[in-house]
């Protein structure tokens, strides 16, 4: 019998976030749709800072925002 994750493909909360505040998916493909973001913002005059990319052991990276 599998469990849910391997039938889901991605945890609940990801599937339910309304503003797509997370994300799972693979390492490389999750830095990239990062750094689009951070440039995204960054082009509308936010100050954004992306942490835990530069970590390679790291499962987790938060895209933070200075107000």
């Amino acid at each position: 019998m599998q469990s849910s994750l391997e039938r889901i493909k991605e945890p609940a909360c990801v599937t339910v976030c309304p503003v797509n505040s997370r994300v799972y998916g693979e390492r490389e493909e999750l830095l990239r749709e990062a750094n689009k973001r951070v440039a995204e913002l960054r082009v509308k005059g936010m100050r954004v800072n992306l942490e835990g990319a530069d970590k390679d052991q790291t499962a987790v990276m938060y895209l933070l925002v200075d107000m």
